[in-house]
């Protein structure tokens, strides 16, 4: 029932669209690696040491919103979006367009208020260690 979608133009891409293609699919592959062993350590340390990962909950979500940010785009520009057909094939060519143009409208909101709202998660995760450091450092004195 859910296919990919497939792209059958052939687009050529600028040397600048290639260079940003391999980078965030490197950005991509590296956060991925990253979380899969930040949740192998902190499984391994819960139930062998009794001592989780300190963070890793907090490592873990923001690098959750990474890699949606960096595939996303990727997905987007070769049109390989997951989709369910039920009703595309009996739809004419103008509302598919106003359809794709709708969707693309509401995933940039939607993307805008994630982006937003991990922005906040990262400066408040910031803060904490900001004034850790420096408690800590007035009580060396």
């Amino acid at each position: 029932m859910s296919e990919t979608v497939e792209n059958h133009e052939r687009v050529t891409l600028t040397r600048w669209e290639l260079g940003l293609d391999k980078a965030l699919g490197l950005l991509a592959a590296s956060v991925l690696m990253l979380l899969m062993i930040i949740t192998f350590i902190d499984v391994l340390g819960r139930y062998l040491f009794s001592a989780p990962l300190p963070g890793a909950f907090e490592l873990t979500e923001i690098m959750m919103a990474m890699l949606i940010f960096a595939g996303l785009p990727l997905v987007s520009r070769a049109n390989q979006h997951v989709s369910v057909n039920l009703i595309v094939g009996i739809l004419s060519p103008k509302i598919l367009h106003l359809q794709r143009l709708i969707t693309q409208a509401i995933m940039a909101v939607v993307l805008a208020v994630m982006a937003w709202r991990m922005w906040i998660k990262a400066a408040r995760c910031w803060n904490r260690v900001m004034k850790r450091r420096i408690c800590c450092c007035r009580l060396r004195r």
